[in-house]
């Protein structure tokens, strides 16, 4: 009933217990059968547009984990250069403890800009 009342849709249930002949309905056998010719009246296409099965669903659930993961990782990788580059202009020199990959990941970053700047001037006295 949750279901149907949160989403706006017609819903129903069917219940089969171990230990029961008949399954449980919900919300009527007669309500049952209506949310069922409703779902049979559309196309298959239509029918199976929104469907999942378990594991299905756990496979989009891990994609999307995934893609929040290399997020955060680059989110993490783009904070560590910020700190790093804020160390290095409020001492004034490089710490002799900075991890190499966020030095190396910091010059890339500056190197890749400097390509653009580049790319820019030239594009610039062209025109």
């Amino acid at each position: 009933m949750e279901i149907s009342t949160l989403c706006g849709v017609d819903a129903c249930a069917i219940i089969y217990r171990s230990n029961e002949l008949q399954p449980e309905v919900w919300p009527s056998h007669s309500g049952v059968q209506s949310v069922l010719y409703k779902f049979l009246t559309f196309p298959p296409l239509e029918q199976s547009r929104k469907m999942f099965d378990q594991q299905s669903f756990l496979k989009q659930r891990i994609v999307k984990a995934q893609d929040q993961l290399q997020k955060k990782k680059i989110r993490n990788q783009n904070e560590m250069m910020s700190l790093f580059m804020f160390n290095c202009l409020n001492t004034g020199f490089v710490n002799d403890n900075i991890n190499l990959q966020i030095a190396k990941d910091l010059l890339s970053v500056i190197d890749r800009n400097l390509n653009d700047l580049d790319r820019k001037i030239t594009r610039d006295q062209h025109q």
